[in-house]
């Protein structure tokens, strides 16, 4: 799987680029655990994905009395942002770029999971979802397979 941050024609993107039905399967997994409350984190970072744009991308459960949010992670702070310490990538700390973090509740992730399992039951041709809530100033999110 590849992540990527990129100014898009909807503003700010992040896509959740996966090319085979084993990557969608594990991101599915990923959501499934979040929605059941058996993690509360989950991060996608150079170990673990192929990164664009970003250091880091931090998928987190909610409390139930929290909202949705994306938050540039590194920002004014605004509720929902957590800073991320530790190393970034690039040559030098001015060659690097954001962290963000993806706040959902249980039923944000389940919302995320159907999408994805729409399209692991689709079949191998390009397809994407917006993960997103339309509306928000936040990044933009897109799961796309077979790009």
């Amino acid at each position: 799987m590849r992540v990527r941050f990129y100014e898009g024609s909807y503003g700010p993107t992040i896509c959740l680029d996966v090319s085979t039905s084993a990557e969608l399967t594990e991101l599915c997994r990923v959501f499934a655990r979040l929605a059941r409350g058996r993690v509360h984190e989950q991060v996608l970072d150079g170990r673990t994905v192929g990164l664009s744009g970003l250091d880091s991308l931090i998928l987190r459960l909610n409390e139930p009395r929290q909202t949705s949010a994306w938050a540039r992670l590194g920002a004014k702070p605004i509720p929902n942002v957590v800073r991320v310490p530790g190393p970034r990538s690039g040559p030098s700390p001015a060659a690097s770029s954001a962290s963000f973090e993806w706040r959902n509740s249980k039923d944000g992730w389940w919302y995320c999971l159907s999408l994805a399992r729409g399209l692991l039951e689709g079949g191998s041709d390009h397809r994407f979802q917006i993960l997103s809530q339309p509306g928000s100033d936040d990044p933009h999110v897109e799961l796309s397979w077979g790009e």
